[in-house]
């Protein structure tokens, strides 16, 4: 995940200007950074980074640089070393990466222009941790090179590429609802209905968690289950905090919500 703007916890809605409402960050969002939707930055606290430099130092290196050079240099699997089906599985994650590291940082909006160095510097190490194993695991496994034929690899790349269009997808639309506010000087605070957000308040999260449990599939590792289940530990509370907040603020009237509005998982949660 993420560094951002908004004004509910990890909120969506419309806000010109960040107000006190801002929950803690999660364990992720202080290792990575607040995601594109959360309130408003981190307490100003010793050194600060500029917000966009912050968020591609903290991704771009260990998520494209690092993983890339390690799966190249190691000496990998006796007999199968990089693989097609080794080499598509790294170009997946570093289609998530490149996105994440070099384009969003400096296509979104944020509410504010720095960040503490050290939420920045706590980005690098799980980003790091698991870019390694990774790494290690792609060039080790020995995927045979038929792999990309396997129907672990076919249904995990469909389930990625729906997650990616959707993360994607709803990062562009809570963007452009805000930037639409405010051109026509509306409300501050717009609820999104479009599409996934008809069920949930975080499709965001949602595209990001059905674009991970595609990659594990089609890696059948644990290390790629074990960045879902990461990924899920802090999704989970920050979403609900954010349906919460929805739900209180003094901003919306309960008909503005869509009905059933859940926080992350479609009918579930």
């Amino acid at each position: 995940k993420q560094l951002s703007d908004g004004n509910a916890p990890n909120s969506p809605a419309v806000n010109v200007n960040s107000d006190d409402r801002a929950a803690p960050l999660t364990p992720r969002e202080t290792a990575r950074g607040q995601d594109s939707q959360s309130e408003t930055p981190p307490p100003k606290k010793g050194c600060e980074i500029h917000q966009r430099l912050a968020h591609t130092v903290s991704d771009f290196p260990s998520g494209v640089i690092g993983i890339t050079l390690i799966y190249a240099l190691v000496p990998g699997h006796p007999t199968d070393a990089r693989t097609a089906g080794s080499a598509c599985l790294l170009c997946a994650w570093l289609l998530h990466y490149v996105h994440r590291g070099l384009i969003h940082p400096w296509v979104m909006d944020y509410s504010g222009k720095t960040t503490p160095l050290g939420i920045c510097v706590g980005g690098m190490i799980p980003n790091w941790t698991f870019c390694t194993a990774l790494a290690l695991h792609l060039a080790y496994a020995g995927y045979p090179p038929g792999y990309v034929c396997d129907a672990r690899f076919i249904a995990g790349a469909i389930i990625f590429v729906i997650g990616y269009v959707m993360n994607r997808w709803a990062d562009l639309h809570l963007r452009s609802i805000r930037r639409a506010s405010i051109a026509r000087g509306g409300p501050k605070y717009v609820v999104p209905k479009a599409g996934p957000f008809r069920l949930v308040c975080n499709a965001n999260y949602l595209g990001e968690l059905i674009q991970w449990c595609g990659f594990a599939i089609m890696t059948s590792s644990c290390v790629a289950v074990l960045w879902v289940l990461f990924c899920l530990s802090t999704f989970l509370p920050r979403s609900v905090r954010t349906l919460a907040w929805y739900k209180k603020s003094d901003h919306f009237a309960e008909s503005d919500l869509p009905p059933n509005w859940c926080a992350v998982i479609p009918f579930i949660l």
